[in-house]
C-alpha cells in the first residue's frame, strides 16, 4: 500500500492507496492510525481488468507519478481463471482520486509464460513493482518480480526511468541485464 504525505489547506494528509480484486481504492487521514477511506481512485481510460498501484513518487509540481500491476486474464494459456500481470503508469493531480493513465511500461515476453504452471494466481509476467526516485531527481529505479516459466529468470529485476521521461515513460524504461543496461528497448517484450 503506498503512502504519500500532502499539505493540504495548511495541514499535513497522510494518503494511501488499497486495492481489493484489482480496484483501487484512496484513503486518508491526519495520521496512519486515523486513516479512512476516502473514495474511489478512478482511472482513466481505464485499461480493463484488475490495476494495483502499488508505488506512489510525488514531483515538485505538485503530480503524483502511479505504478501499478495489471492482471489480465491468462488466455493465451488458455486459463480465463489466472492471470498475466505487466506494469503501468499513471499520473495524478488530485490527490490520487483521479489518474490519468500514462500505458504500459514493462511486460514480459509471451515465450516466459508459465501456462503449465500450478499457482492459483499468476501464469507469468512480472509485476509487484516498488519505485524509488535516486537522491540526485534524475532517475526512477523499479524494481519487481518475475515469474517467468524458467526458474533461473525468476525473482527480482530492476529497471531504470529517466525522470525527465516521467510524463511520457511508455518505450523509455531500461532493463538492468547482465551487469549492464539495455537501452532503446521497446515497452513491450523485454523482460529476461
Amino acid at each position: 500500500m503506498p503512502l504519500a504525505w500532502e499539505l493540504v489547506d495548511g495541514r499535513w494528509r497522510l494518503f494511501a492507496l488499497t486495492s481489493f480484486g484489482g480496484i483501487p481504492a484512496r484513503h486518508s487521514g491526519a495520521s496512519l492510525d486515523q486513516i479512512q477511506q476516502a473514495g474511489p481512485a478512478t482511472v482513466v481510460p481505464h485499461p480493463g481488468h484488475g490495476i494495483w498501484i502499488e508505488s506512489i513518487v510525488p514531483d515538485e509540481s505538485g503530480a503524483w507519478y502511479g505504478y501499478y500491476h495489471h492482471e489480465r486474464p491468462a488466455e493465451a494459456c488458455g486459463r480465463g481463471d489466472r492471470f498475466i500481470p505487466r506494469l503501468g503508469a499513471v499520473r495524478s493531480t488530485d490527490y490520487g482520486s483521479t489518474w490519468e493513465h500514462l500505458g504500459f511500461i514493462l511486460e514480459a515476453p509471451a515465450d516466459s509464460l508459465a501456462c503449465d504452471s500450478s499457482n492459483r494466481f499468476v501464469l507469468g509476467g512480472i509485476g509487484d513493482v516498488s519505485a524509488v526516485l535516486d537522491h540526485t531527481k534524475t532517475s526512477l529505479f523499479l524494481y519487481f518480480s518475475q515469474y517467468s516459466k524458467t526458474p533461473s529468470d525468476q525473482g527480482i529485476a530492476v529497471a531504470r526511468l529517466a525522470w525527465a521521461d516521467r510524463d511520457a515513460p511508455v518505450g523509455r524504461v531500461t532493463i538492468w541485464r547482465n551487469g549492464a543496461s539495455s537501452g532503446g528497448l521497446p515497452s513491450t517484450g523485454i523482460i529476461m
